[in-house]
């Protein structure tokens, strides 16, 4: 609680609260490396003063006597958390792989790198594990540990010390916060937010502002106070809220894509089966980043067209902007499609399905509409420039493998046009 509250005070750079780091490593590791790249980190993220205890009197000793000497060293140095590092000895595994003809070793590296968490006071706030793997020719096991160093420090400031900060709420849907640079605010963090009550609610306004709620991304900062945007929830003008740094939201969503084709039928056929244009009735299963400004994401699509089904997988990239928020945003995407598709053979000499792949590359603009602080309508207007599936592949009654011929399947051409229009719900989590 202590450090909590080092964190919540506005004070100048130089005030910032301060960490050291106490490796406990074998002798194939430089120590001091190790320490001094966790200290850099620190001092990057602009949360922290690295103090260096290397020459310290209690920096070596008995690890049964840590948190002694832990007090001992915060007592003279005046560090406020404490890192106390631990990398274990480098495992190795080898064996050979296969690649076409030939054979060739390979040496699988694994070191384990761990992390407590101590105040000033030796209480002990967390602790943080990585295993760290890697199959070059000539592993560093130096190198190795400094990469779990980095991903420890990492999530660290988000597990163990996350920023904190308490202010009251104005006129949204952006919002001024009494902290900036100095405090260690960036442009880009994400804030949980939850109503702080200051006791028993003596009027309406007090009880109303106790149901704001809701994440914030930061928009804009400079040294002693930053601008933040809802993302999602509701923030009551004049109430008192506590925000605590956490991770991006991520959109889940579930949706219906109506995907107009253009085909040639197999030769032979005639009425339903001839038709020449079709919708295929398509469902994507995926997910998005939701923060404002860049996002990423991802889908796995599965269609289905008369006596034929495809699946695929959608990976894209692209910029989600507030329109009226946190209610309305608009998405903008590009990526790319793999689809598998499969369909069946009309005689009997052959196997019972055809198979093709076919490539899509795809842009879109949707419209994100948020209903609840979770639950949301979505619907985007793709475009895309595809392949065709006209080349299907197909196993004949000898087991050998052959492009299908116009008379042995149902669809000699598929090809989707450049227009579709999707649907669905999302699930924002956070």
């Amino acid at each position: 609680m202590i450090f909590c509250l080092l964190l919540l005070a506005a004070m100048p750079v130089e005030n910032l609260p301060s960490v050291a780091v106490l490796p406990l490593v074998q002798g194939q590791y430089d120590a001091s490396a190790l320490a001094a790249r966790a200290g850099e980190l620190y001092e990057v993220a602009g949360r922290f003063r690295y103090i260096d205890i290397s020459g310290h009197p209690s920096y070596e000793g008995d690890p049964g006597s840590l948190l002694y000497r832990l007090r001992e060293i915060a007592a003279s140095t005046g560090v406020d958390a404490f890192m106390v590092l631990d990398v274990g000895s480098p495992s190795y595994d080898s064996g050979t792989s296969q690649d076409g003809d030939s054979l060739f070793a390979r040496r699988l590296t694994t070191i384990e790198v761990a992390a407590r968490f101590y105040t000033s006071d030796a209480v002990l706030l967390g602790s943080i594990r990585e295993t760290m793997r890697t199959e070059i020719p000539s592993p560093s096991p130096q190198a190795l540990a400094i990469s779990g160093v980095e991903i420890i420090v990492a999530r660290s400031l988000l597990e163990i010390f996350p920023l904190e900060l308490t202010f009251h709420v104005g006129q949204g849907p952006v919002f001024d916060l009494p902290a900036g640079t100095d405090d260690g605010l960036r442009k880009g963090m994400i804030f949980s937010m939850v109503a702080r009550s200051m006791g028993v609610p003596q009027t309406r306004t007090e009880y109303e502002g106790l149901h704001s709620r809701g994440i914030l991304q930061i928009t804009g900062v400079t040294a002693g106070s930053s601008t933040g945007r809802l993302i999602t929830g509701r923030l009551v003008e004049g109430s008192l809220v506590t925000a605590v740094e956490s991770s991006s939201p991520a959109n889940v969503f579930l949706q219906y894509t109506a995907v107009p084709v253009e085909i040639v039928p197999g030769s032979g056929l005639e009425g339903d089966d001839a038709r020449t244009g079709r919708v295929m009735n398509q469902v994507e299963l995926g997910g998005w980043t939701s923060r404002w400004g860049l996002a990423f994401g991802g889908a796995l699509v599965s269609a289905v067209l008369p006596r034929m089904s495809t699946i695929g997988v959608r990976g894209s990239a692209g910029a989600r902007i507030p329109v009226s928020s946190p209610a309305l945003a608009l998405r903008l995407e590009a990526g790319v499609e793999t689809n598998f598709l499969i369909q069946d053979t009309r005689v009997d000499t052959v196997s019972a399905s055809a198979n093709t792949v076919m490539f899509a590359a795809t842009a879109g603009a949707g419209v994100e509409w948020l209903f609840s602080s979770h639950l949301g309508l979505q619907g985007t207007a793709a475009a895309s420039i595809s392949s065709k599936a006209d080349s299907w592949s197909l196993q004949d009654w000898r087991g050998y493998n052959r492009d299908a011929l116009p008379a042995e399947i149902y669809y000699s051409e598929v090809k989707p046009r450049g227009i579709s229009g999707r649907l669905g719900l999302f699930y924002m989590v956070f």
